[in-house]
């Protein structure tokens, strides 16, 4: 199958070189500096603990480049911020054959219904992937811990599942750890339970990963984050049989004690970033169902969002 990587930060390079460096057809959708730098140098894809990997060619194309092409792939992995789905949706809408499945990988609560509205005539899925990885510098991908893990699926009845298992497939030949999940939102929540609290304990504190490991306030003001998501879930209709908060632990456990998020690295650098998605939402989506969300109201106090 042909894929597009739409998105060459830490999530798409680090989709695209994994898929690439085992033969696969993919074309990497970049821009600015960092695409110069690939179409020039190739991509440097770097991963703690194992050699790096200069995948010299790297197929690489803008946007604009691709359409005239005018290709079809048959799976498109959207791999941008939330905020950029509507700069994304003319690219999609032009990229998309009948056939193509359309994959985004998004921190957020129910993305794929956001991607929907924008490109209403294409196919698309919903997945989440837990990660930890950055642009580096243009051209260079650098991937933290041993966290890989890609979960997808289709809440659409009665949908053919032949083709997201084939992806599935390719995924795992490529080494990344991708599950087929036939309750996605499910799947997309345990995402966001993690993801948006440790970055919002991340920004509210401004540290690093290991003061989310050694115990204390720092660590337990996270875990009360994750219940504040977990009781969002359960009024969401959403029910898990493990410990949550426990789960989540073990992953911020597992991470280099001396990474931050994305959240906090691109307010930072004064950029845009996902704080909307990522904390106003649930504060949002509590008002709706009637739930307090005091911590998350704190943190958006902090930023003086409230």
């Amino acid at each position: 199958m042909k894929y597009v990587v739409a998105g060459a930060g830490g999530v798409g390079g680090s989709i695209a070189s994994l898929l690439a460096d085992k033969g696969m057809n993919v074309t990497l959708i970049a821009r600015g500096r960092h695409y110069e730098k690939i179409k020039e140098d190739g991509l440097l894809f770097r991963r703690s603990g194992m050699d790096d990997v200069l995948l010299k060619p790297m197929p690489v194309m803008t946007a604009d480049e691709f359409i005239e092409a005018g290709e079809r792939p048959d799976v498109i992995f959207l791999c941008v911020k939330g905020y950029s789905i509507g700069e994304m949706a003319s690219f999609l809408k032009q990229a998309a054959g009948p056939d193509t499945v359309i994959i985004p990988v998004l921190n957020g609560i129910r993305m794929a219904e956001k991607v929907r509205r924008a490109v209403p005539d294409a196919f698309v899925a919903d997945g989440c992937i837990y990660i930890y990885a950055k642009r580096e510098a243009p051209g260079v991908i650098w991937m933290q811990g041993d966290i890989l893990r890609i979960v997808f699926g289709a809440d659409i009845p009665d949908i053919d599942t032949r083709k997201l298992e084939a992806i599935s497939a390719d995924l795992k030949d490529g080494g990344i750890n991708a599950d087929f999940s036939d309750n996605i939102f499910r799947e997309t929540m345990k995402k966001f339970s993690y993801v948006s609290t440790i970055g919002a304990a991340g920004l509210y504190f401004d540290e690093t990963a290991e003061s989310f490991q050694s115990g204390g306030a720092h660590q337990s003001f996270f875990n009360d984050l994750v219940r504040e998501i977990l009781q969002l879930a359960e009024e969401m209709g959403i029910q898990y049989d493990f410990d949550l908060v426990a789960e989540n632990q073990r992953i911020a456990d597992s991470v280099e004690p001396d990474a931050t998020t994305s959240l906090q690295r691109d307010i930072a650098g004064g950029g845009r970033s996902e704080f909307d998605t990522l904390i106003m939402d649930p504060v949002r989506l509590g008002e709706e169902y009637g739930l307090e969300m005091s911590l998350y109201r704190e943190v958006a106090e902090r930023f003086g969002k409230l």
